[in-house]
């Protein structure tokens, strides 16, 4: 298995602080994650967990002094996941699909590679959109 970093021409952070503020590039679209830091004070640190990113009393931070470090997102309206900016996918979950739904309990092996390749072709999907959204170095 032959594994690759992940670099593009632009940097991640764009991309997050585009999401963050609602462009929606790369059929991305905001979740509700975020964590973001004071780029004038180091030490300083804000995590958003459960909350509606999309509020202008949350967006008023990163149009002050904060950047976007970390967020959660929706790609193609099923794969929820967090990225940041040094392209560290995290946290990825299937919503409202169940790729085992009509596979047999007792056939684990079946429901591992149906949930498999499921989560490959999104994931390959999602890295394609970034990849035009930022460039490929």
């Amino acid at each position: 298995l032959r594994v690759v970093p992940l670099e593009f021409n632009r940097p991640v952070a764009g991309l997050l602080t585009d999401v963050f503020l609602g462009k929606n590039p790369a059929g991305l679209t905001l979740g509700r994650e975020c964590r973001m830091r004071d780029s004038s004070e180091p030490g300083s640190l804000v995590t958003w967990l459960d909350v509606d990113l999309a509020d202008r009393s949350v967006r008023q931070h990163v149009k002050g002094c904060m950047s976007v470090e970390r967020l959660g997102m929706q790609f193609d309206g099923v794969l929820r996941f967090t990225l940041d900016q040094e392209s560290v996918l995290r946290k990825l979950r299937l919503e409202g699909v169940d790729p085992t739904e009509d596979i047999a309990d007792d056939e684990p092996l079946v429901q591992f590679d149906a949930t498999f390749a499921l989560y490959s072709g999104l994931i390959q999907r999602l890295i394609r959109a970034v990849e035009q959204e930022l460039g490929r170095s």
